[in-house]
């Protein structure tokens, strides 16, 4: 994976001039396991797509427990510890620096895909895949960073889904800001929301 330099995650960074290309993703057709949107297709942008409403459920509520329910529900059984996770992690950052046990009413964190890639595939079954996102959260004042995760997906032939499959954690992706050349360049493309397929 690319490295960025910190700025590029962030507001002000340089724009590109040139757009990304575009990754059309496929929306949720249901709600799985945790509350977690689900019903993605058996495809790498399914994969994709499974893979942001998960950052999106976890993310949003900045929750440990919470965190740890939905991995739980959406990793398989031979999938790593939770508590290597680098989503889990990140939670943790979030709420220390914050000072914070849990978001209280008032706070809040919006998270919106906005890139994609897939770093491989192996088949219809296992796809690493990667989703870029903006996170705006209000606590004591408004701040706004981008978020890049990648994750082996693996297909649950009995179940029909996508859920976090077996082996190390994928090297961290990078932290690139929205339409910057930095995105263009570490390989994202434009999150484009599209029909189930």
């Amino acid at each position: 994976m690319a490295s960025v330099a910190p700025e590029e995650s962030r507001p002000g960074a340089r724009m590109a001039t040139t757009r990304p290309a575009v990754l059309v993703i496929p929306e949720s057709s249901s709600v799985g396991p945790a509350q977690v949107p689900a019903g993605f297709p058996h495809t790498p942008v399914g994969a994709i797509g499974q893979l942001g409403a998960l950052l999106e459920t976890v993310l949003e509520r900045m929750d440990v427990e919470q965190a740890a329910s939905v991995y739980a529900a959406w990793s398989s059984p031979d999938a790593p510890s939770v508590e290597g996770w680098p989503v889990m992690a990140s939670v943790r950052t979030f709420l220390e620096s914050a000072r914070l046990a849990r978001l209280e009413p008032g706070h809040s964190v919006q998270v919106t895909p906005v890139g994609a890639q897939v770093k491989g595939s192996d088949g219809p079954d296992w796809t690493v895949a990667c989703v870029l996102l903006t996170v705006r959260a209000r606590v004591k004042a408004e701040a706004r960073i981008s978020y890049g995760n990648c994750e082996r997906m693996v297909w649950l032939p009995g179940q029909d889904r996508w859920v976090i499959g077996p082996g190390a954690f994928p090297t961290r992706a990078p932290h690139t800001w929205p339409g910057s050349e930095a995105m263009r360049t570490a390989g994202w493309r434009s999150w484009e929301t599209g029909y189930p397929r």
